[in-house]
């Protein structure tokens, strides 16, 4: 991780990860946490405690995010002697009701990644900053369309700090190492050997990614994002068959 110069001029400057650097970077603060208060080595990653005990945020996952105008689901808010998360209601009462706990989980660990690698970018002028998402609140609010896994249909090409916080909220919900072993061991419960077959048979794929998320408590579109992250499927109609679960998706979210 490192400090370049933001072009645009809307930052004191702007964080560069290298390949793969979001996942290593993140594992690490899951293991930490686990030593230190959870004490967990299975999945799924208990997000609420991640973000009151390691971070040590004030948390409000009942808040009125959302207005008339701006579809926004989360928010961090940046000050000097800590941050505060929130996540409007609406997310928490799909979680409730037990519809979506996948869209809940991604969006407390994608308000996690901000709380964690964001709060330089509001150290100095606190009234610098006038751009949609970010106010003098000296906070990060994130818009449906910004978190990379919700399929809201936009033009608005999605903000790098937003990006880093989708790659961060997967990697701490699905962390890699421990993500493929539970992949692996589901595809070869099913006696696969290998990538391609698994991407060529329909109904061992729709039970993989299931139970995958299922055991992370990840939405059935994050399952997939990280497996062709991976890529763990070689086979080149994998897009279609991707949709085609999109419908098991809409039963069984979360």
């Amino acid at each position: 991780m490192k400090k370049i110069r933001d072009k645009e001029c809307k930052f004191p400057f702007r964080i560069w990860f290298e390949d793969g650097e979001i996942d290593i970077l993140m594992e690490a603060h899951l293991a930490e946490f686990n030593r230190k208060i959870a004490g967990l080595t299975i999945p799924p990653v208990p997000v609420d405690l991640f973000v009151e005990k390691y971070l040590g945020a004030e948390f409000d996952n009942y808040a009125q995010l959302k207005t008339k105008k701006d579809n926004i689901l989360g928010a961090t808010y940046f000050k000097d002697n800590g941050i505060i998360i929130k996540i409007d209601k609406s997310v928490t009462e799909l979680a409730d009701s037990n519809e979506n706990t996948g869209r809940y989980n991604f969006t407390v660990c994608h308000e996690a990644f901000h709380g964690i690698y964001h709060k330089e970018l509001f150290a100095q002028d606190k009234n610098q900053l006038e751009i949609p998402g970010l106010e003098r609140k000296r906070g990060i609010e994130c818009l449906g369309r910004d978190l990379g896994v919700f399929n809201e249909k936009t033009t608005i090409k999605t903000p790098w700090w937003e990006v880093h916080a989708n790659m961060g909220a997967a990697a701490l919900l699905m962390p890699k190492t421990i993500f493929l072993e539970y992949f692996i061991r589901e595809r070869n419960a099913y006696g696969i050997a290998d990538n391609y077959k698994l991407a060529s048979q329909k109904d061992t794929l729709y039970s993989v990614v299931c139970y995958l998320s299922r055991t992370f408590g990840a939405s059935i579109e994050a399952v997939k994002i990280r497996l062709s992250q991976f890529d763990c499927f070689a086979d080149t109609k994998q897009g279609d068959l991707f949709s085609e679960i999109q419908s098991i998706g809409e039963i069984l979210r979360g």
